[in-house]
């Protein structure tokens, strides 16, 4: 119950796009606070 769920597709494809969202979010919160 480790890697074996990473090597589904779908499951790769969420991983990512959580990461890129997460990093997307606190990109615009960073830019908003600065603002």
């Amino acid at each position: 119950m480790g890697f074996e769920i990473i090597s589904y597709g779908f499951m790769q494809r969420a991983l990512v796009s959580g990461i890129a969202i997460a990093l997307m979010c606190s990109v615009v919160g960073l830019f908003l606070v600065l603002r």
